[in-house]
């Protein structure tokens, strides 16, 4: 290297580390075996059937339990206003991929009508 040349990214990279190993994604799922170990053994911690959904409560297993791992923790996605509004979006060709915080004019309009 001469003392015009830019330093390599991979030069502190232990050779080891350097070599590409195609990896065989769908080998990797089928030897996955943990869930089917789990399930073998009488548990079933994986997508349990919900019996009951009314907003941010739902019937598990016959128990009512805050649904913490939805995006319906305000309990909207019955709301006919959300509903409305969603299809109204749907219409003026405002949905697509957005950030985690919203389309802001929409997410704003919303935020009015429910506030």
């Amino acid at each position: 290297m001469t003392s015009r040349q830019a330093p390599s990214a991979h030069a502190n990279v232990p050779a080891a580390h350097k070599t590409k190993v195609p990896v065989d994604l769908f080998q990797k799922c089928w030897s996955f075996t943990r869930a089917d170990e789990i399930i073998a053994a009488g548990f079933y911690p994986y997508f349990r059937p919900i019996e009951e959904n009314e907003g941010p409560v739902v019937r598990i297993e016959g128990r009512e339990i805050i649904m913490a791992g939805s995006n319906n923790y305000l309990g909207l996605t019955a709301d006919p206003r959300v509903k409305e509004a969603a299809i109204k979006a749907i219409w003026a060709n405002q949905t697509h991929y957005a950030p985690s915080s919203g389309i802001a004019p929409l997410r704003e309009a919303l935020a009015a009508k429910v506030t």
